[in-house]
């Protein structure tokens, strides 16, 4: 190799280094550069995917809120444990293939474990275990899962008095 380069007239070793330098500046642009370019512009469509989500997550949550903050629609069906409530009206829903665990507490309550469940969906889910089935909703814990319009959640319920 030093050899060849050696018996190069001084013209073609300027045009070979200025060609070597001109790749290896492309091999860094499409290595290093063009990577770390598209990464960062993912990061920012995934933080504005994120507020838009948040965003939506709190209005529906307002929502939620004044739905049980009005208390207007009183228990149609009373009758059945919460447990079959939760699992019957998710089933009508087609809730029941997100439910992850669903178990009874020692206080009468229950536990209704949600995974990547659609978040429209679990709002009138709950609002319907309270509208139409009798049930109260204790405790909620929603947990976004990075996908829209899917959430964790974990809902304790009772019989509403």
């Amino acid at each position: 190799m030093k050899s060849w380069w050696v018996g190069l007239s001084l013209r073609e070793r300027q045009w070979v280094g200025l060609a070597g330098a001109v790749t290896a500046v492309f091999l860094l642009y499409l290595l290093a550069w063009l990577p770390f370019q598209r990464a960062t512009q993912q990061r920012r469509v995934d933080v504005e995917t994120q507020r838009e989500l948040l965003a939506w997550m709190q209005a529906a949550g307002k929502e939620l809120n004044a739905l049980r903050a009005d208390g207007s629609g009183q228990a149609v069906i009373a009758s059945g444990s919460p447990l079959s409530a939760a699992e019957e009206l998710a089933q009508s829903m087609e809730l029941r293939s997100h439910i992850t665990r669903l178990e009874s507490e020692s206080s009468g309550s229950v536990r209704v474990s949600f995974e990547k469940a659609p978040f429209d969906r679990l709002l009138r889910w709950s609002e319907r275990m309270a509208s139409e089935r009798g049930i109260r909703i204790d405790r909620v814990s929603m947990d976004p899962t990075g996908e829209p319009n899917r959430v964790n959640a974990v809902f304790t319920l009772s019989r509403a008095s």
